[in-house]
C-alpha cells in the first residue's frame, strides 16, 4: 500500500511540475512572439533601431534578426 501511495504521489507531483514548466515556457514563447510583432511594427514605421532597442529591451542584433526575417 505504501509503495503504491508513494508512486501515486510522485506521479501527481511530476504532472503538476510539468504543467507549471509548460505554462512558463508557453508564456515566454508568447512574450517573444509579441516582441517580434512590436519590432516589426516599429520597423514598418521607420523607428530607429537604437530607439527600438531602448523601448523593447532587445539588443540591436536581435532586432536585426527580426528585420532580416521579415
Amino acid at each position: 500500500y505504501f509503495i503504491n501511495s508513494w508512486k501515486t504521489e510522485g506521479f501527481k507531483e511530476g504532472i503538476s511540475k510539468g504543467r507549471k514548466e509548460g505554462k512558463k515556457e508557453g508564456i515566454a514563447l508568447g512574450i517573444a512572439q509579441n516582441n517580434k510583432e512590436i519590432v516589426k511594427s516599429m520597423l514598418n514605421r521607420n523607428y530607429d533601431i537604437n530607439e527600438i532597442s531602448i523601448i523593447t529591451g532587445l539588443t540591436k542584433e536581435e532586432i536585426e534578426k527580426i528585420k532580416t526575417a521579415k
